[in-house]
């Protein structure tokens, strides 16, 4: 009862909740209307004027729309294809993505292995210039030795003589070409100025991979592979014509011999016909040609006896003897020598001996 003097004690703060409670919503701020906006409105607080306008705009733009569309649907009439448009893109994605799987299964090629072949290539030319080379070399020093002989060159190695020419005129064109933009031969910065000008230089990007060389250089290059096919051509032409020259000559000297030969055969034929015109016929001589072939027989035997017996006779005096396993050397020797003396049948030459002999065989009969 002391304390009912002083009235209710408050504890915390005026218009405060404390303890445990579940908070409430936050309240939204009011949405303040736009100045340029109508819609808010009614429609009898609008203008009526400012509604047809509006309207009539409406309609303008639909046209110009409906226009600008006709105009590319003439110029593409699947400009508007989105769905299609969509597919192909889906398409393109799925066969890019195929592609580089395809290329991952693939057996990957060793890397710089292209530029490794054409050095191992440009080395084997390399050895066959030098072992040609060595070759000529010795083929001097045989021909200083041995004196000029006979040459001969195929086809095929008139061709590997055409080829390392077309080789050796590449490889100096792009030496040439080389040397020539080579930055430490120059005198001055004029050709680098010159190159950023023309948009030549590296640094702008003119040798960014991909990129197609100036069309000064691809003009340079084309006409030097012109003049060294040109110069190709007229080597094979005088390489042509040189075979051509050459059978032509070969053609001239065996139809020159073949001349020489039908004269001579002509000229054989000639003399054969006239002796033959000079013998007398059979009909003349009174003899048949059996016993013509019969006299000449004879006669011949006649001469192979004669030709033995002077070979016999010569032998026995040189110390050999006939036998019947044919000559042999006797042990002691022979110096008596026959009778020098022969007579008239052994004078006589065979041909005589003969008609003699038949002379008598008619006599007989």
């Amino acid at each position: 009862q002391g304390m009912s003097g002083f009235g209710k004690i408050v504890i915390g703060q005026a218009g405060k909740k404390y303890g445990l409670h579940r908070p409430g919503q936050a309240s939204k701020p009011p949405v303040r209307p736009s100045i340029f906006n109508d819609d808010g409105e009614d429609e009898e607080s609008q203008d009526p004027a400012k509604v047809v306008m509006s309207d009539k705009h409406r309609e303008k733009m639909q046209k110009r729309a409906e226009k600008e569309m006709a105009k590319a649907l003439a110029v593409d009439s699947s400009i508007f294809d989105y769905d299609g448009a969509h597919d192909s893109i889906v398409a393109e994605r799925e066969k890019a993505e195929q592609d580089r799987l395809d290329y991952s299964k693939k057996k990957k090629e060793v890397r710089y292995v292209h530029a490794l072949i054409a050095k191992t290539n440009e080395r084997k030319r390399e050895d066959e210039r030098l072992f040609e080379k060595r070759l000529v070399t010795e083929l001097k020093q045989e021909l200083e030795e041995n004196g000029d002989s006979e040459k001969f060159v195929t086809s095929a190695y008139k061709a590997q003589l055409m080829a390392n020419k077309k080789w050796e005129d590449e490889r100096n064109a792009k030496d040439n070409f080389v040397a020539k933009d080579d930055v430490r031969k120059k005198a001055d910065l004029s050709d680098f100025y010159s190159n950023m000008l023309r948009g030549r230089n590296v640094a702008t990007g003119a040798n960014a991979r991909g990129a197609s060389p100036p069309k000064d250089v691809v003009a340079d290059m084309k006409a030097k592979s012109e003049a060294l096919e040109l110069e190709q051509q007229d080597l094979e032409e005088a390489m042509i014509k040189r075979e051509y020259e050459e059978e032509e000559e070969e053609a001239a000297q065996d139809g020159y011999d073949e001349s020489l030969a039908t004269e001579s055969k002509d000229a054989g034929e000639e003399e054969a016909a006239r002796n033959t015109s000079l013998m007398p016929s059979a009909a003349e001589a009174g003899i048949d040609q059996r016993e013509r072939d019969e006299e000449q027989e004879a006669i011949k035997q006649e001469e192979d006896s004669e030709s033995r017996d002077e070979e016999s006779r010569k032998r026995k005096y040189d110390g050999w003897v006939p036998t019947a396993y044919g000559y042999v050397r006797e042990k002691k020797d022979i110096t008596a020598k026959p009778d020098e003396k022969k007579d008239e049948v052994e004078v006589l030459s065979a041909r005589e001996r003969y008609l003699q002999r038949k002379a008598m065989k008619k006599s007989s009969n």
